[in-house]
């Protein structure tokens, strides 16, 4: 005959064992999966402030490249304020990406959006470019806030610095951190050093000594986003390690060149570049000189120096003290990405977007030479 038999104690205990161990295995798992997710979600919004600060690269329309972001409006990055609405280069919040009260009084302190009929091109604030954060704060995954930082970041001797002037790194002259004229030490608000896990600066040593070439340049325009990882705090290993996005000036900027004439017969006598910076639109004119050596007559806007000396060979941007190079039809000027204009000494205009390289815009013609 069948008996009815329950489970003996030992059994139960046995069966809740088990399933304790596979709650908890379980519980670890999914804590783990939350974890790295919010890793990989904060790496997504901080390429989505970068994003809303220079825009989307190869955005096009119809074929017609389209420019987003803060930059291609006001010509310059944005500034930084604390929670008082002081400017500040280390630990305030970009606040023009969502908002033009600055200073939370009510009043708009950005210019608005405009169009400059002579420019023939719009600039100035035409935001938000982010979603407002509720707080005024933008905040990684983990709710901790992002640190906001003015000058390029590196780690040196367990300390970290932010680069205060743009300079180059070379065997002979290495300025390390600690040198007060290039580098600033991070500290916090009691005065101790702060260390973030920045790309760490290198022995000037390891330079190859055949050439003595220049090893690193550092950049005090550089813009950098750091989260301080799943603890909050600076420094920390795995998930907890700081996790840091640069912004270079070379991402946002580019150079114009064109096309002015042959030798003996330059087509226009000036050029006039228009671009945005700040609440205006500013310009920056050449006067064309005959420098074709069988080239035909260029002309160029840009950093990156070329020349018709040919013993100067050195970027005009740090060119030895003393020695003047003979540039001809260039201006030392970083155009901001964005639909820019050229406008000629015989009233004519040219509107091209700008891409952050090089942008060819061709031959600037009058009619009589059509």
């Amino acid at each position: 005959m069948w008996t009815k038999k329950g489970f003996s104690l030992v059994e139960v205990l046995v069966v809740l064992s088990l399933m304790a161990l596979l709650v908890l295995f379980l519980g670890s798992k999914i804590r783990n999966v939350d974890t790295e997710d919010k890793f990989y979600k904060t790496c997504h919004i901080m390429e989505e402030i970068k994003e809303a600060i220079i825009g989307k690269p190869g955005l096009y329309c119809n074929g017609i490249r389209q420019f987003t972001g803060y930059v291609s409006d006001m010509g310059v990055l944005p500034d930084l304020f604390d929670e008082n609405g002081k400017k500040v280069e280390y630990n305030g919040q970009p606040r023009a990406l969502w908002t033009s009260d600055i200073d939370g009084d009510g009043n708009d302190d950005l210019p608005e959006w405009k169009y400059y009929g002579e420019a023939k091109i719009w600039a100035r604030w035409k935001g938000p470019y982010i979603d407002p954060p509720p707080d005024g704060i933008l905040r990684d995954a983990w709710g901790n806030p992002f640190v906001f930082i003015i000058g390029e970041l590196v780690t040196y001797n367990e300390k970290t610095f932010r680069c205060i002037k743009t300079h180059d790194c070379t065997a002979h002259e290495p300025h390390e951190p600690g040198d007060s004229n290039y580098w600033e030490e991070l500290k916090d608000s009691n005065g101790n050093p702060i260390h973030i896990s920045a790309k760490p600066w290198f022995d000037p040593n390891e330079v190859d000594p055949k050439t003595k070439k220049v090893i690193d340049r550092f950049y005090a325009d550089a813009l950098e986003i750091v989260s301080y990882g799943k603890n909050g705090k600076p420094g920390g290993k795995g998930l907890d390690k700081d996790l840091v996005l640069t912004i270079y000036k070379q991402e946002w900027t580019g150079e114009v060149a064109g096309h002015a004439g042959y030798k003996g017969n330059p087509y226009v006598g000036r050029v006039t570049l228009h671009y945005p910076e700040k609440e205006e639109v500013k310009t920056a004119s050449i006067e064309i000189v005959d420098n074709d050596h069988g080239y035909g007559i260029n002309f160029r806007f840009g950093i990156a120096c070329e020349n018709d000396d040919p013993n100067c060979k050195i970027d005009c941007d740090y060119s030895e003290p003393g020695y003047i190079c003979n540039y001809t039809n260039f201006k030392k000027v970083a155009i901001p990405i964005g639909i820019r204009s050229i406008t000629t000494d015989t009233g004519k205009i040219y509107i091209f977007p700008v891409e952050a390289t090089g942008n060819w815009i061709g031959t600037i013609i009058e009619d009589k030479h059509r």
